[in-house]
């Protein structure tokens, strides 16, 4: 599915004549194991 909308993306992008930044959210990492632990070990500024 993601190559499906990189394809459309791209698509857009041809059709206005314009590029744009794409941002990936990823969500619910906090049940990653681990992550809460090292999320905190990161700067303030980083998170």
């Amino acid at each position: 599915e993601g190559q499906s909308v990189r394809r459309r993306i791209d698509q857009l992008m041809r059709t206005v004549g314009a590029k744009f930044p794409v941002y990936v959210m990823v969500t619910k990492m906090d049940l990653v194991h681990g992550m809460v632990e090292f999320s905190n070990l990161l700067p303030g500024t980083a998170v």
